[in-house]
């Protein structure tokens, strides 16, 4: 078990959270990613410049979907700079997405696998540094469950987990809604479906890397697909 806890909550489709979506307008974006058939093609918000890290053919663009289709264990991911993008003191970030992977059941004892959404980091930083959200899948899990794990962080240059729990007959494979983060000072929240689900304390703010990431390598990428990405210089709490 890593050396920080991760607090579960388990979710339903029709749970009551806190609507929190009112204040995020288009005069807050500050960047906007949306798929396409040129799959280096964005709709662009801030001064971000989109480009590929590698193109080996494990991101495709699904037309039944209007969305970006990731493969794992993959090579591609979408990369841009934070800057103008990413607001590391204040901001929201939000995925149109789905995960397209099974649970993995205890008699097979794989090893665990992280699906990654999204990364903030500097390339080539040797200790923990930034921030990451992932699909979490391990044997030991609940079949039923779906975890959703983001990861930070501290001030003593340890990684910090705090995680939230899905069910997935809520929230099946290949079923698109919106998964989030919004920030500000020491909080973050995690958000489902323009819902407030869980809001915790940060020892600092995460969101300081170079590079932004959607997308993963290898064992670590993302089995799903991804309609769009917004970010919003406000946070919805």
């Amino acid at each position: 078990m890593r050396g920080a806890t991760a607090l579960l909550w388990s979710l339903c489709l029709g749970l009551a959270g806190q609507s929190c979506f009112a204040q995020l307008t288009d005069d807050n974006l500050t960047f906007a990613y949306a798929a396409s058939p040129d799959i280096a093609l964005a709709r662009q918000g801030g001064n971000v410049q989109g480009r590929f890290s590698r193109t080996t053919g494990t991101i495709a663009f699904d037309p039944a979907t209007q969305a970006l289709r990731f493969k794992c264990p993959g090579t591609d991911m979408l990369l841009f700079p934070s800057a103008g993008n990413l607001p590391a003191d204040e901001g929201t970030l939000v995925f149109d997405q789905c995960y397209d992977f099974a649970a993995r059941l205890a008699e097979n004892k794989l090893p665990p696998v992280n699906h990654q959404l999204f990364v903030n980091h500097t390339q080539g930083e040797r200790n923990p540094f930034g921030c990451a959200l992932f699909y979490e899948t391990r044997h030991d899990m609940d079949p039923a469950m779906l975890l959703v794990t983001f990861m930070s962080a501290t001030e003593n240059r340890k990684w910090h987990y705090e995680s939230i729990s899905l069910k997935r007959d809520a929230f099946p494979a290949g079923q698109f809604f919106r998964l989030g983060l919004s920030w500000r000072g020491g909080e973050l929240a995690f958000l489902v479906n323009n819902q407030l689900v869980r809001k915790f304390k940060l020892e600092k703010t995460p969101f300081v890397g170079a590079e932004l990431r959607l997308g993963g390598t290898g064992e670590q990428a993302l089995a799903g697909k991804i309609r769009s990405v917004k970010i919003y210089k406000a946070a919805c709490f």
